[in-house]
């Protein structure tokens, strides 16, 4: 839950966002569904960024680290009413495989409004903290508009000067490369 900076700072280098978003992985979570995850949630927020996020580009980006998982972000797709009602409601542990479709899924259903995503991925149990956090950070970084975001959850928050700050700078990163990108299909 901690990658999705690098999904913003490198949003059209998908060579160095998958490998940073592995390396970030490996101190504390070795395993190749962890990997998966991280490499799956930074090129969600990547794709966010540049208004491109797809269920089927993440699933071919992370089949390449754990099949397990890309079939499950796959599936999702096909039926979600099927992951939400049943495989989310009974799979909804810390791990990686379940974690990260479940916060896929939740910012696939409600990408336009990122107040309705985080909200259905807390009340969806489990592990919530880390389906919220990949979430809000997914619908987050496909969000133009601060003002879609409710004010009620940024005031009275702890440090909210450090952190916009923070979220300046890292959007600033993504702006100026969007804006070349731009310049450069002209």
């Amino acid at each position: 839950m901690r990658v999705s900076p690098i999904g913003l700072t490198y949003p059209f280098d998908f060579d160095r966002l998958k490998e940073y978003a592995e390396q970030s992985s490996i101190p504390s979570h070795k395993h190749r569904q962890s990997i998966a995850g991280a490499v799956a949630v930074a090129t969600a927020v990547g794709l966010a960024v540049r208004d491109e996020f797809n269920l089927g580009d993440i699933k071919m980006t992370v089949s390449g680290y754990d099949k397990e998982m890309a079939d499950i972000i796959l599936k999702i797709r096909i039926n979600a009413d099927y992951w939400l009602e049943e495989y989310f409601s009974k799979h909804n542990s810390w791990l990686a495989r379940e974690t990260v479709p479940a916060a896929l899924y939740f910012a696939d259903k409600y990408i336009d409004n990122p107040e309705e995503a985080i909200i259905r991925a807390v009340n969806n149990g489990g592990d919530t903290d880390s389906i919220a956090c990949i979430t809000g950070a997914i619908v987050g970084a496909a969000t133009d508009n601060i003002e879609k975001v409710p004010k009620r959850w940024i005031q009275g928050l702890e440090d909210v000067r450090e952190i916009a700050q923070l979220a300046d700078a890292l959007c600033a990163i993504s702006e100026d490369e969007i804006r070349v990108r731009k310049r450069n299909k002209n």
